[in-house]
């Protein structure tokens, strides 16, 4: 169970009355705390493809680099050492009260820094931003990229936002009261102090003071410019804001006229900040990422952590994670704000961690700014800024990783020693990411002699981590006069390079080109490649062609994948892409699935659907093991054995090995059947508008797509309401349908409630009055004459009398027969009845009732 204690929460510092705030320059709110117990996170889907681990996030698929692909000779490393960053600012928290300002630039021109300065690729960068900095997001980041490291990588992680920490109080007795009443012009303060505390705040008694005149003022100084609360008018039992400070005043103003009782303050609570520290992502007002649990996520890393924070009192949770393989650096101290400015457009810190990796931060000249070296120009350049704002705030450094940090890759030659023989023993280093090469090629002008050395030892650690002693010898069968040792770290599309040359009496000159391949002479010494030979390693490129790819001429390295997209220089040189640029996430036939991933695991670059069965690489690839690129027979196959086959599936985006794709209670199948939306959690919708929820009619058993399932001429919901059988027509078996029940307002429920005697009544007063009538109208009248089908002779030619088309069924007059030429038989041949009695027209009148018609016969 969590407890709770209000006097011991830190009150936030950004919704003081503080005019400090107002400009915007504190970047920290201090929030409720409550002790973090277990955050609820989702690990995002790991898919495996061909014994590989590869991951799924959000849109973006990443790969553990296979580090047994073959490398050229030479290393200097055990191991490729490859890097991932999750990169984070929020300004936009819930409501308004406490959004910041510039922590989403802090993220946006971090995460830049992160790809162009320390080389990190932005296929190995999460980039989360306000409501998407959560903290499940930025956990599942860390653990998913911990997946894909081992123990030589660097995960490199920023955040930018609000700090908090907890706060552990003490009241002290204190009494502090102007006179009662308070004179005219009356202007007087009080102080007290507690060297040492972190916050301060006063409990008043009593406050009255003229409205909005005289001012009882609460800050750490008698200066009333600069306050961090208020009170004007009438209050009682009334505690201030907290006060950032050990000293704390109030102090009563008054004007020259109309005075009150004034004010009484009866005693003072101290605050002094404490463990837990917190991290706040977008979703963490109330509980954010405490110091010890990001500890714990941390430990899952088999690599190196560098960790720079920028938020209030960042170096309490940088003093949490402190520990072996990690590097954190925070904007302040644990008992410290951190600022934003307004004038930089970032956060303080922000902005000098921007500045810090320049060159000219490489104090030691060794080719990389370390985070060492960057933050020796961080902490006084941000001590300075935030002086100069009015609030101090002091940058930490907790530095657990053997010699210097760097992350990007670096490579140098310190130097070079000759020992008998032309031996050589070369000092250099590696650092950072990358896998380190060193070649070592030795020439004899005279005989036109050339060889590739590398060194004969393993390697040989100095005194300071990341530096090698390497031991080469010279090549058996001739006496060099020159030689090129070559030091590159490759990473990617990046290489760092270092080269000395080495000469014993003789000098190449760029004004020969021996081999005639374009490259003078002096160009491929150089290069460390064979000037005398057009193609130096013998692997089908020249060395002018290994040049323009900036590859080594003398090291065969056709079968190395230096932009590590799993394509090798050969297959890339060979198929058109430029071996030197990372094809990832280049997508030459747009199936969403990158050129390099599906080189890897051996499906077509240029078809989206390599197997031609209707369904795309990347669905098959995301929906692995249960569909396959490379099998055009698994659309008839049921996966999942939802009756749905995979086909089907891939076409309405449901999951082939899932019976319930959206995972909304509601089968595929159901949903499927019953016009829903599979992939799609519509559970809570209602596709027929019957006021029930897809999900609901699905419990229930009724058609979420008819909103009379049965039938019965009552909808669903008012047979749900009514309690009736939305699946019968007739819930209470009296032969009766429930609507019709309904509508005579019988009981749809009750067979002796049926409404056959309301039927039989209703027929009864309609016919009997009717019969009754009828008879009466009869009585004494003469029959009349029976009006024939067709009057007059009947037509002897059956070609004139034809049958009627038949109605449509939905008609619903009567089949008849017609004369279809009666009008042009000759008078003589008709005979006239009246309209009125059917008696016989003879001279104009009706020979029984003696109707004259005005014209025309029937």
């Amino acid at each position: 169970m969590l407890g709770y204690d209000f006097s011991k929460t830190v009150i936030g510092a950004s919704i003081m009355v503080n005019k400090r705030v107002t400009r915007g320059y504190l970047l920290c709110i201090l929030p409720t705390l409550f002790l973090l117990a277990g955050l609820p996170f989702t690990f995002t889907t790991t898919q495996g493809v061909q014994g590989e681990s590869w991951i799924i996030n959000e849109d973006k698929y990443f790969h553990n680099f296979p580090k047994d692909v073959p490398v050229v000779s030479g290393m200097v490393q055990d191991d490729f050492v490859d890097g991932y960053a999750v990169v984070c600012g929020v300004s936009d928290y819930p409501g308004t009260v406490n959004d910041l300002e510039y922590c989403d630039d802090d993220c946006l021109e971090v995460a830049a820094m992160v790809k162009n300065t320390f080389k990190i690729p932005e296929e190995h960068m999460l980039r989360f931003i306000d409501d998407n900095a959560t903290k499940g997001a930025i956990i599942t980041a860390i653990t998913n990229f911990s997946s894909l490291m081992d123990e030589n990588d660097y995960l490199f992680l920023f955040f930018s936002g609000h700090g908090s920490c907890n706060l552990s109080t003490s009241i002290h007795s204190w009494i502090a009261e102007s006179p009662h009443p308070y004179p005219d012009y009356y202007s007087n303060y009080f102080h007290y102090s507690v060297p040492g505390a972190d916050m301060m705040r006063v409990h008043f008694t009593r406050v009255e003071t003229e409205q909005d005149v005289d001012i009882v003022w609460v800050g750490d100084y008698h200066e009333t410019d600069y306050y961090y609360d208020y009170i004007t008018g009438k209050e009682t039992d009334y505690w201030s804001a907290w006060v950032p400070t050990d000293d704390i005043y109030v102090q009563l103003d008054a004007d020259f006229s109309i005075t009150k009782w004034g004010f009484k303050v009866d005693k003072v609570e101290v605050g002094y900040y404490a463990s837990p520290h917190e991290l706040i992502p977008h979703n963490g007002l109330e509980i954010g990422i405490q110091g010890g649990y990001l500890d714990q996520v941390l430990d899952q890393v088999p690599g190196k952590v560098v960790a720079a924070f920028d938020s209030c009192h960042s170096g309490g949770v940088g003093s949490e994670i402190a520990g072996p393989n990690r590097y954190i650096m925070t904007a302040s101290q644990g008992d410290e704000f951190s600022l934003e400015d307004s004038e930089r457009n970032n956060g303080l810190f922000s902005y000098s961690f921007l500045n810090g990796f320049y060159p000219s931060r490489d104090y030691n000249n060794d080719g990389a700014v370390s985070f060492e070296e960057a933050f020796d120009y961080i902490r006084p350049t941000v001590i300075s800024r935030s002086t100069q704002l009015e609030y101090t705030h002091h940058p930490m450094e907790f530095d657990d990783i053997t010699g210097e940090t760097i992350i990007q890759p670096n490579a140098g030659i310190i130097s070079i020693s000759v020992g008998g023989s032309k031996n050589l023993s070369i000092s250099a280093y590696v650092s950072g990411m990358g896998l380190g090469q060193m070649t070592t090629a030795y020439y004899n002008t005279t005989s036109q002699e050339y060889a590739i050395q590398y060194a004969n030892n393993s390697i040989l650690p100095l005194t300071r981590d990341g530096f090698y002693l390497l031991e080469v010898d010279e090549p058996a069968g001739f006496d060099p006069d020159a030689a090129k040792v070559i030091l590159n770290n490759h990473y990617r599309s990046f290489t760092e390079s270092e080269t000395r040359e080495l000469n014993w009496g003789y000098t190449f000159s760029a004004l020969n080109d021996a081999d005639g391949d374009t490259l003078d002479d002096y160009l491929e010494f150089s290069l460390g490649s064979n000037p005398w030979e057009n193609d130096s390693d013998g692997d089908g490129l020249t060395d002018s062609e290994e040049y323009s790819y900036g590859f080594h001429p003398g090291v065969n390295d056709m079968d190395c994948d230096y932009d590590m997209d799993f394509m090798t220089n050969q297959w890339e040189i060979a198929n058109g892409f430029d071996p030197q640029q990372c094809n990832l996430y280049t997508d030459a036939d747009g199936d969403g699935l990158g050129d390099g991933y599906e080189h890897a695991i051996g499906s077509n670059i240029l078809d989206p659907d390599t197997d031609g069965d209707g369904m795309g690489d990347y669905w098959e690839f995301l929906h692995s093991p249960y569909v396959n690129i490379f099998n055009p027979n698994d659309i008839f196959i049921d996966a999942d054995g939802d009756t749905i086959s995979n086909l089907v599936e891939c076409q309405l985006g449901m999951d082939p090995g899932c019976t319930d794709s959206d995972h909304d209670f509601m089968p595929d199948l159901f949903e499927y059947m019953n016009g829903l939306e599979g992939a799609i959690d519509d559970s809570n919708m209602d596709l027929d508008g019957d006021g029930l929820s897809n999900y609901f009619e699905y419990n229930v058993g009724t058609n979420p797509s008819n909103k009379d399932t049965d039938g019965d001429w009552l909808n669903d919901l008012r047979e749900i309401e009514q309690g009736t059988d939305p699946g019968n027509r007739d819930s209470d078996g009296d032969g009766f349908w429930d609507g019709v029940e309904f509508g005579l307002g019988n009981d749809p429920l009750s067979k002796a409630d049926s409404p056959l005697l309301h039927v039989i009544a209703a027929i009864l007063l309609v016919c009997i009055p009717i019969l009754f009538i009828k008879l009466a109208s009869r009585n004494g009248e003469k029959k009349p004459f029976k009006r024939p089908l067709i009057p007059g002779p009947r037509p002897k030619h059956k070609s004139r009398i034809q049958k009627r088309a038949p109605l449509s069924p939905t008609s619903y007059l009567k089949r008849s027969f017609v004369v279809s030429s009666y009008q042009q038989l000759k008078p003589k041949s008709r005979t006239a009845f009246c309209i009125k009695c059917g008696g016989k027209i003879m001279e104009g009148k009706c020979i029984n009732c003696g109707y004259t018609p005005k014209g025309g016969f029937i």
